[in-house]
């Protein structure tokens, strides 16, 4: 794997952009964001990139406002093995319970708002999952 990838489904436009710049930013070269706006755009990359994705990082309701993404981390786990980190966002604690139990072995309580630095929590986090595979070599 040349360049760890990170899947991201969210979809917030907005919030893509930001995390997109954010993880990039911390990251420089050594990664690449692949966006998916919609469950089905998630799937479909993440069957075509599982073996290269090192992070995923996942919305509990996208284009929706129930938690709809829990097949799609499902599948993930399968595809990504136990390692991999797949990171739940939600501000709902009992979206998030779901998500993990789907899964997801990182939550993210809180969307990145540029003018808030506390809550930039989620491209931190990919960073520091990334900065751990770094040495893994998946």
């Amino acid at each position: 794997m040349d360049r760890l990838k990170v899947l991201i489904v969210e979809d917030e436009e907005v919030m893509q952009l930001l995390w997109r710049a954010e993880i990039e930013e911390k990251v420089g070269d050594g990664g690449e964001v692949l966006q998916a706006f919609t469950k089905e755009e998630g799937d479909l990359l993440l069957d075509a990139h599982a073996p290269d994705i090192a992070v995923m990082v996942v919305d509990a309701c996208v284009l929706g406002k129930v938690p709809n993404t829990i097949p799609l981390v499902e599948k993930a786990r399968k595809l990504l093995g136990e390692q991999r980190p797949i990171i739940a966002v939600s501000g709902k604690e009992e979206f998030q319970r779901m998500l993990a139990a789907a899964g997801c072995n990182y939550l993210c309580s809180q969307k990145c708002d540029p003018l808030c630095p506390e809550k930039q929590q989620l491209p931190q986090m990919v960073a520091d999952r990334l900065l751990d595979l770094s040495d893994v070599h998946l």
